[in-house]
């Protein structure tokens, strides 16, 4: 639900969302960036607006506005730090496609956020990869 601005992006404008990940990728900036330059703003807010629309919780809305925590504020919270980190994540793991090529550096919060070491996330890979392949086994669509 976090990039839930992405789909309103691809359902409602999809050349403009093509363009903007073709751009991404030409100019290696990130989605959010080549999103500004075409729609003038990115998915985090798209995403907001609709969540708002949907009467989706704030805590919710607060993830999607701020998953990837590229400032540092007093209000980041744990879901949004679990958000980010497995944002990060998978875009290492290349799990799914994000838009761009390019991979968030983590917000040195969430270390504290999440009461975990950075050693610890090595330990979780095969974990990961086994949850992702079963979860898209069970979603994908024929």
């Amino acid at each position: 639900m976090h990039d839930l601005g992405k789909l309103v992006f691809y359902r409602l404008f999809p050349t403009d969302y093509n363009e903007a990940v073709v751009n991404a990728n030409e100019k290696k900036i990130s989605i959010g960036n080549s999103e500004k330059e075409i729609f003038g703003f990115d998915h985090t807010t798209a995403g907001d607006i609709l969540a708002e629309r949907w009467n989706i919780p704030e805590t919710i809305r607060f993830c999607i506005r701020n998953h990837h925590l590229r400032i540092n504020d007093d209000k980041s919270d744990l879901i949004t730090a679990c958000v980010h980190l497995a944002n990060i994540m998978a875009e290492i793991l290349e799990l799914g496609n994000h838009g761009d090529h390019l991979i968030d550096e983590p917000n040195f919060q969430i270390w504290d956020i999440l009461k975990i070491e950075k050693s610890e996330i090595k330990n979780l890979y095969d974990s990961i990869i086994f949850q992702y392949e079963q979860a898209y086994s069970i979603l994908k669509i024929e």
